[in-house]
């Protein structure tokens, strides 16, 4: 007899915590965009960046992730401020392009932490 594994018998994946829609309560409010369109708008706080010029690398990198709308990075407040799909992205994409840059930019660089959105 060969058993045929249903969908809730297939196990996937955990999905990186800062995904879990619970979690994005944390750092993300949800607003509208172009035609009503739902968008994330996450602000995630930085640290060791010093200036503008990394702000800068940090923000082009964030824009190029599909289904970034836009994206802010302030040195001075150590800052990202992004609006993004969740059609299309999640946070966790957010955070790797900020990890791979900062290799780059500097190596002390961290997400430091998620701040809730007022």
């Amino acid at each position: 007899m060969n058993a045929v594994a249903e969908p809730a018998d297939l196990l996937l994946p955990p999905r990186p915590p800062v995904d879990d829609p619970l979690e994005q309560g944390r750092f993300t409010r949800w607003v509208s965009g172009d035609a009503g369109r739902r968008l994330g708008e996450s602000t995630l706080q930085l640290g060791g960046m010093h200036c503008a010029a990394c702000a800068g690398l940090i923000e082009q990198a964030l824009a190029s992730v599909d289904g970034v709308v836009d994206a802010r990075v302030s040195a001075v407040a150590q800052r990202a401020t992004v609006r993004w799909d969740p059609a299309r992205t999640q946070p966790s994409a957010l955070i790797d392009t900020i990890g791979k840059i900062k290799r780059v930019i500097n190596p002390r660089l961290e997400v430091d932490g998620l701040l809730r959105t007022m």
